[in-house]
C-alpha cells in the first residue's frame, strides 16, 4: 500500500495504525471500491514510501470498514499518526483537497510486522 513517507515511516515506528481511503465508484477493480474493499483482515501488505518507492516494510490487517470521516474520534486521529482530529483534516485536505464529514471511507487498521516475522 503507498502512503507519504512520513506516514510509512509512522506505520513502521508503530506510531500509525489505521488508513482511511477513499471510495471510488464505477471502478469495480479498484483496491477501494465502494462495495468492497480489497484488502481483508489477516492480509500482509508491504508499506511503499511513494508511488514507485521501494516497500519499507510489511504490515498485517487488523480490521476492514467503511465509516463516515464526520463519525472518527480523537482516538481514530491519533490511530491515523496525527495529534488530533484537527490536525487530521489538514492532513487529509492535504492529500484529497477536500474534508466531507459525510463521506464514507475504508478503514483499514493494521499492525507493523517484524521483519522475518511469517
Amino acid at each position: 500500500m503507498i502512503f507519504q513517507e512520513e506516514l510509512a515511516q509512522k506505520i513502521m515506528a508503530g506510531k500509525k495504525t489505521a488508513t482511511r481511503r477513499r471510495m471510488v465508484a464505477g471502478k469495480p477493480r479498484s483496491p477501494w471500491y465502494r462495495h468492497r474493499c480489497a484488502y481483508k483482515p489477516g492480509q500482509v501488505f508491504t508499506v511503499n514510501p511513494g508511488r514507485g518507492k521501494t516497500n519499507i516494510g510489511k504490515a498485517r490487517v487488523i480490521a476492514v470498514y467503511p465509516q463516515a470521516l464526520g463519525a472518527m474520534t480523537e482516538q481514530d486521529a491519533r490511530r491515523e499518526g496525527c495529534k488530533s482530529l484537527k490536525h487530521f483534516r489538514e492532513v487529509w485536505k492535504a492529500i484529497n483537497k477536500v474534508f466531507n464529514p459525510a463521506e464514507l471511507v475504508w478503514v483499514v487498521e493494521f499492525e507493523p510486522m517484524e521483519s522475518g516475522e511469517p
